[in-house]
């Protein structure tokens, strides 16, 4: 096949849009004269927006949000709730235009649930690429990849498989031990954070990132557990830790922060060694991961932005495999689990009475890993 203009539809989260990237990379490098478009959630413009393997971006209508239950008997907000549905369905019926007036020869469907997998049926596209799902999917696309083939392969390399019915053969990245995600970081970036850290006293190397949020409760690391962890990292190393943090999450890093700065405090450590950063974008987030000594985190969206920038990363793992979200053939990463026990459920909620995958890690474990990684001098 020799495409001329291809769909990618992948609108969403901004880690899966991330973990998507190489896909247009390879494609790129295979069909140097093809159009590419991705359709994405207009959250994507943070990681898309400069991406020199894409043509252009279709930014797909955001569903409006039910009114809170506190407003359960507010008829103005239902009222409202029920316009902006209306001019929901008004606006998808536009972009469904715009998506058929571009005529794509090819889409790839990288999500795959009902709404994508409308999207890829109304272009009209000849070729539908997508992973095998329900058979009220299934019918949409003339090609379809076992999912079951993904497994075991780093999420960025695995989703690479839905572009062999296009003729590439991708068996060489497969095994190769490389880092694809492309997340463009200008300039502006760099020298934003760079004033930050001289303002700060913050020594490119010489500071560690800990990322200690996730959007779900059940993949957390303990809170407890961060904290002892980045003690522990202040007083072998000196280095200090900044606490990164994103929309909505200032007042639960604040109280890590704030309890780091009591144990210094006790242990007679200067204050300043535990640093609540101002609210950074995802690239100025990526431009301060570079010179890191080390990025510590739950896998969340932030860990495969520290991977896109270089950073070396330790990903603490519970439900998840470490094999699907950390690139672990890199020697710079590490995905860290317990070897026992209920761990990789994939679950969202936990069955059992405690959790016990992320309970049970131990400050040790996660502190044994960083160490033969950075072989950590004591001062």
């Amino acid at each position: 096949m020799s495409p001329q203009s291809i769909l990618i539809i992948m609108p969403r989260q901004l880690g899966d849009i991330l973990l998507t990237t190489p896909l247009a990379r390879v494609l790129r490098q295979n069909f140097p004269n093809c159009h590419i478009s991705w359709c994405s959630h207009p959250m994507g413009k943070q990681i898309l927006e400069g991406n020199s393997d894409l043509n252009e971006i279709l930014y797909n209508p955001v569903q409006p949000r039910r009114p809170a239950r506190s407003e359960k008997n507010n008829f103005s907000a239902h009222m409202k709730f029920l316009w902006s549905c209306l001019c929901f369905i008004f606006a998808e019926f536009k972009f469904v235009q715009i998506l058929r007036q571009r005529k794509f020869d090819t889409v790839i469907d990288v999500m795959n649930n009902p709404h994508t997998a409308a999207y890829a049926f109304f272009t009209g596209a000849k070729t539908k690429i997508s992973f095998t799902t329900r058979w009220s999917r299934n019918w949409v696309f003339n090609f379809k990849i076992d999912r079951n083939l993904f497994a075991n392969h780093y999420l960025a390399v695995g989703r690479l498989q839905l572009l062999t019915p296009l003729g590439i053969d991708i068996s060489e990245a497969l095994t190769a031990d490389w880092s694809p995600l492309n997340l463009p970081i200008s300039h502006a970036d760099i020298m934003k954070i760079n004033l930050w850290r001289s303002q700060n006293n913050l020594v490119s190397d010489k500071y560690f990132l800990i990322s200690a949020t996730h959007r779900r409760e059940l993949r957390k690391w303990p809170v407890a557990s961060y904290i002892e962890l980045a003690l522990k990292l202040i007083k072998e190393t000196g280095f200090p830790v900044i606490w990164l943090w994103g929309p909505g999450e200032k007042d639960e890093i604040e109280k890590l922060h704030c309890n780091l700065q009591n144990l210094l405090q006790i242990e007679t450590l200067p204050e300043d060694l535990s640093v609540m950063p101002p609210l950074f974008s995802l690239r100025e987030t990526g431009a301060l991961s570079t010179d890191c000594t080390l990025w510590i985190g739950n896998s969340n969206g932030l860990s495969h932005i520290a991977v896109a920038s270089g950073a070396s990363t330790v990903q603490i793992h519970g439900p998840t495999r470490p094999a699907d979200w950390t690139p672990i053939k890199l020697s710079q990463h590490r995905g860290v689990q317990r070897n026992e026990g209920c761990i990789s459920c994939g679950k969202n909620k936990c069955s059992l009475p405690r959790r016990e995958c992320l309970d049970d890690l131990s400050v040790k474990t996660v502190y044994e890993n960083i160490n033969e990684l950075l072989s950590i001098p004591s001062t």
